[in-house]
């Protein structure tokens, strides 16, 4: 069963519902079945997810900056010698 964008209640979805009381009674039975179990599965995941918070917090007095930023604009120009006219174009 799958989340329906409206989120409607598992009677209201059960209104559209023409097979028969047999068919509408399965249906909610399965429906209501499906809401605790995801609630429950809410619940764990909300619990797991709180769990080892504390192992993953780094005191920012741990945290090494960097400081020194030398300067990489300042470049060099070297003149190369002409190529010797054996050596093919490339």
């Amino acid at each position: 069963m799958r989340n329906t964008p409206l989120s409607y209640t598992c009677e209201r979805r059960a209104e559209y519902i023409s097979d028969g009381e047999a068919c509408v009674a399965a249906f909610l039975h399965c429906c209501k079945e499906m809401e605790t179990q995801q609630a429950e599965r809410k619940i764990d995941s909300l619990i797991l997810a709180r769990t080892g918070m504390e192992d993953n917090y780094i005191d920012s007095d741990n945290i090494v900056s960097r400081t020194k930023f030398p300067e990489s604009w300042l470049w060099s120009d070297v003149i190369l010698p002409a190529c010797h006219r054996q050596t093919p174009d490339w």
